[in-house]
């Protein structure tokens, strides 16, 4: 299976989340699995130092780096939007890591306009506590999209059941299920 993971930075700033991608793709790829990532640069006030717009190795995982534009908090890029609505059809899944940057929605577009089967991991920020924080700007993505990628996913992916209870049971969601992050390869 060739599998696409789309996650807005994977700057060491950014934590969990960025150290958890790069995990799961090692894991898939044991089990046979092609993997690529898609990011931007971001690191912060900062851009990471790599090659853009094509695929290399980045901690021995092929990712493909395009520039961020404008501001760190939507982490936009027109260009990682371009080349997903030129490339995701060429994957049989995407996984979808964030809920609120530009990339996510992108991710979601271009798998809905080639019908692509898309998994949303929403990092905890699902949960009423995460969505009342920067309330406007959470209420502004949600109308521009997240509602709708939401909705369309194959799956939003959980990592507690705790967690998927709180986000459905305060949004109405439905398609979630509880996954494991793939971290513990003994698991």
């Amino acid at each position: 299976m060739k599998l696409l993971h789309v996650i807005p930075g994977l700057a060491m700033r950014y934590g969990g989340p960025s150290q958890a991608v790069h995990q799961m793709c090692r894991t898939l790829r044991l089990h046979g699995h092609e993997t690529v990532i898609c990011t931007t640069n971001a690191d912060g006030p900062s851009v990471l130092p790599v090659s853009l717009n094509r695929i290399e190795p980045f901690q021995n995982l092929p990712t493909i780096f395009f520039s961020r534009q404008f501001t760190e908090a939507y982490k936009y890029s027109r260009p990682l939007a371009q080349w997903l609505g030129s490339n995701v059809k060429g994957f049989d899944v995407v996984h979808i890591h964030a809920v609120f940057s530009h990339s996510s929605l992108a991710a979601a577009r271009a798998c809905r306009k080639y019908r692509v089967p898309y998994v949303v991991r929403p990092l905890g920020s699902l949960s009423s506590t995460s969505l009342n924080q920067k309330r406007f700007r959470k209420l502004m993505f949600w109308h521009l999209g997240v509602r709708r990628m939401l909705r369309d996913a194959s799956a939003i992916q959980y990592a507690t059941v705790e967690e998927k209870r709180l986000a459905e049971s305060y949004l109405g969601l439905k398609n979630g299920v509880v996954i494991p992050l793939g971290i513990d390869e003994n698991v």
